[in-house]
């Protein structure tokens, strides 16, 4: 079936260049005396087809005029050619002043376009366009091709205009003076961006619905209203011009992508809109077949010619469009809802304009503003429709489904009530003896934990806090390259101190030895932890080597000024520093710094006790 519609397509396309070249005639070449703001020229270009592609502008003068032909339409559609085409026409400015214009090719999906002004045999201007080249190379930063035309007094030039593309083909060429040009761009302007407006506005608000109410038949909405959208930027040029400029591949392949993952949307929006699966099981899988060709298509172009990959695209467009019409129609004679005669109006409105803009771009209708803008149009009514649509279908959804919950929900009322304050009286004392437990598992969690850090005689961190902080510290001075340093502190003669005033004194000492630390460190984030018997080390975040000596001193002197009173008796004690640096450009692990540290402690000892000593690091 698939193949036998794809056969007519082609017996189609072949009838309209038929048709064509039946209404082209020989022609000879006449000069065009410009006159006015605005000169349409596509009425009176003569058009030539080179099927080897081998013509150039040094040759193509020497083709006879009967080589030639002019098209009647007001603007030459020629549908999907592969050949290159040329056209040309010669202007006579008959004053004795220069005249600019601009030329203006208002069809922007072609390929490649390659402006020619010929005066006699001598080449005076050359510019070459297309949606293959990067738009900046255009002369004219615009949507449509633009290309400056210069006539000096009383001369007589001709311009020859080389296109050659993989889609539809058609050349409305008009000379423009540049001052009405712009003037008349921005009513364009101002008719593009109403319509885009609207279909904006309609993609965000069923947005909105679908954040609502999580329904996916507006996500499906939603895309298939926004790839439509993205077509038309791409037909009208815009989004060549504002949204990918240097995205050449994606320029040249997005229209064969584009439609196919149009007719998915499309696709999946009747399967959830009419829930076809359960109802007509047999609509339902020939849709999915319709789907399953368009993801084809959309890697066409990736394998096979442009044109190939186009005219597919558009085969299963025609297809898909009829397909969707026949359902619509169909549903809503079966049930003839508000809903199915909103959906069969959109999408029967949608279709008259692409089916009129597909006949003028295949050659059939000449362009015209309504042919141009009569998807368009259409497409914006569809979008209303399909807007009420949902909305109706959402509120016939929600009628249904209070009808259906009316009953239960009276039935339940009753023993809600009943039950209702048992309930809360319940949950609430549970919620508040809940609550009290968790306090309670929290409070002594943190107790515990703390227990578990801290050593109990001195009150400072213990050597399993010592472990953890000192990784995760380090790991910390690696990941944002800092320092960190650490101080290894014992005291000098504790055996003698525990021998001469007993192990209460010697617990003391170190207790206020370890407060006087404490007292003299940035907390956090320094810390200082019970290392082993006298032994204490300090851990020093963010400090480099020589603020580690400055405080390693300040605390060696805090150390030796104390005047510790036991029993009326007066304790003096002293301490020894081994000190180590962690720095960024070293791969010390914590056990090799605390190593160092040591080794400058025994140095210290060593050397006299009651000093600073750095560990020293081999380059």
């Amino acid at each position: 079936m698939l193949k036998e519609t794809f056969v007519r397509l082609i017996t189609l396309l072949l009838c309209a260049f038929a048709l064509i070249w039946t209404r082209a005639q020989p022609v000879a070449a006449d000069g065009l005396t410009i006159e006015g703001d605005t000169f349409p020229l596509s009425p009176h270009l003569e058009f030539l087809v080179d099927d080897s592609a081998k013509l150039t502008i040094e040759t193509i003068p020497q083709q006879p005029s009967s080589n030639w032909f002019k098209v009647k339409d007001e603007t030459p559609s020629f549908g999907f050619m592969e050949q290159v085409l040329w056209a040309r026409a010669t202007l006579i400015n008959s004053t004795p002043e220069q005249k600019r214009f601009l030329l203006e090719i208002a069809f922007p999906p072609l390929d490649n376009v390659q402006l020619f002004q010929l005066n006699r045999n001598d080449l005076l201007y050359q510019a070459t366009v297309g949606d293959t080249l990067a738009f900046s190379a255009r002369p004219f930063d615009h949507r449509n091709f633009l290309l400056p035309i210069t006539l000096q007094p009383e001369a007589q030039d001709t311009i020859y205009i080389r296109v050659q593309t993989g889609g539809a083909l058609q050349l409305p060429v008009t000379l423009w003076e540049p001052i009405h040009f712009f003037l008349h761009d921005q009513y364009a302007l101002i008719i593009n961006s109403l319509f885009f407006g609207i279909i904006f506005v309609m993609a965000f608000y069923n947005l909105l619905l679908f954040i609502r109410v999580r329904d996916t038949v507006y996500l499906y909405y939603i895309g298939y209203v926004s790839t439509f959208y993205i077509y038309q930027l791409i037909g009208t040029g815009l989004g060549f011009q504002l949204l990918w400029p240097n995205a050449l591949l994606w320029n040249n392949y997005c229209s064969a992508i584009i439609l196919p993952l149009n007719i998915v949307f499309v696709a999946l929006f009747f399967v959830r809109v009419y829930a076809v699966q359960n109802t007509h099981p047999k609509t339902h899988r020939l849709i999915l077949v319709i789907a399953l060709l368009a993801l084809t298509c959309m890697l066409l172009p990736f394998f096979i010619s442009y044109h190939v990959a186009i005219i597919s695209s558009v085969a299963l467009v025609a297809c898909g469009g009829a397909l969707a019409l026949w359902v619509c129609y169909y549903l809503w004679y079966q049930n003839p809802s508000r809903t199915n005669m909103y959906l069969a109006l959109a999408f029967s409105v949608f279709l008259a304009g692409a089916v009129v803009l597909a006949l003028s771009k295949l050659g059939f209708l000449p362009r015209s503003p309504l042919t141009e803008y009569a998807a368009r149009i259409g497409a914006c009514i569809e979008a209303i429709l399909l807007s009420y649509a949902l909305a109706e279908r959402l509120h016939e959804a929600r009628i249904a489904a209070e009808n259906r919950t009316q009953k239960a929900n009276e039935k339940m009322l009753n023993l809600a009530h009943q039950h209702a304050a048992t309930l809360e009286e319940k949950v609430a004392l549970r919620t508040r003896e809940l609550e009290q437990a968790l306090q309670q598992v929290h409070s002594l969690n943190n107790s515990l934990k703390d227990l578990s850090l801290t050593d109990q005689l001195t009150g400072s961190r213990n050597r399993r806090f010592m472990d953890e902080y000192l990784a995760r510290e380090i790991k910390s001075a690696r990941r944002n390259k800092q320092c960190l340093s650490i101080m290894l502190i014992d005291l000098d003669h504790f055996k003698q101190v525990n021998d001469t005033y007993g192990h209460a004194v010697g617990d003391l000492c170190l207790k206020v030895v370890s407060d006087t630390i404490a007292n003299n460190l940035r907390q956090p984030p320094d810390e200082v932890c019970r290392y082993g018997g006298e032994e204490l080390v300090v851990i020093l975040p963010n400090t480099a080597r020589s603020d580690a000596k400055q405080v390693a001193e300040k605390l060696r002197v805090c150390i030796e000024s104390l005047n510790i009173q036991s029993e009326e008796q007066l304790v003096h004690v002293t301490a020894s520093f081994g000190v180590s640096c962690f720095e960024p450009s070293t791969e010390l692990s914590p056990t090799q710094l605390l190593q160092e540290a040591d080794r400058a402690l025994y140095q210290a000892k060593h050397s006299g006790r009651n000093r600073v000593v750095f560990a020293e690091r081999e380059n």
